[in-house]
């Protein structure tokens, strides 16, 4: 939620302040500046919550040999012994990985939003695909937009039985992945983020 709250906000408010000026006089472009928002929410963020995560969960492990040896049981062997620390780190990279991958579009777009809205790039991003599902209903009495965009709304992948919010005991099943969809995802969020390059180079008066 935060990173989405960011996305939506990340060009809207530098043509609203217009700080986006004092951008434009820098020697950057505006792929740039487009792609390191981009990465603020695709790889920065996700690298805290995951930092954040294993901080947490390493915390847990800890309290629970702290209550075993209190009960005078044998920490290492009843605690420490059972946790595999490097495959849980790495389940914990790879689902986040495959969830940031598969929600580009949904990224990308927020950003499209972000660049093109006057007033509220919330109520953009949202209206315009709730009016495609409705329309390809009533017209074709179909839901294709809707499955579409349901497989890349950020959410876990994998198919395991892993806790929900990111936390990954169980990495990704690679094999069983999407690989079309997430491809098309990708195409899809780098025309999304052409459009936001483009209404950032010639528009940006609020």
């Amino acid at each position: 939620l935060v990173t989405l709250h960011y996305l939506l906000g990340c060009l809207y408010n530098d043509r609203k302040d217009r700080s986006i000026l004092f951008w434009k006089s820098m020697p950057v472009s505006e792929w740039q500046e487009v792609l390191c928002k981009l990465a603020v929410a695709a790889i920065a963020a996700p690298l805290v919550y995951v930092a954040v995560s294993m901080v947490t969960q390493v915390l847990q492990v800890f309290l629970a040999m702290l209550l075993v040896w209190r009960m005078d049981g044998s920490a290492t062997e009843m605690v420490l012994s059972r946790v595999e620390f490097v495959p849980l780190f790495l389940n914990q990279l790879g689902g986040i990985l495959v969830w940031v991958l598969y929600s580009l579009p949904v990224y990308a777009w927020f950003m499209l939003a972000s660049a093109a809205a006057k007033r509220s790039p919330f109520l953009l991003a949202v209206a315009i695909p709730i009016g495609i599902v409705i329309a390809e209903r009533l017209l074709f009495g179909t839901s294709y937009f809707l499955y579409a965009a349901g497989n890349h709304l950020p959410r876990h992948v994998d198919g395991s039985d892993a806790a929900s919010m990111g936390i990954y005991r169980i990495g990704p099943i690679w094999s069983e992945l999407n690989i079309l969809s997430m491809v098309l995802g990708m195409a899809v969020a780098a025309a999304f983020l052409v459009g936001a390059v483009w209404l950032r180079k010639h528009r940006f008066e609020t």
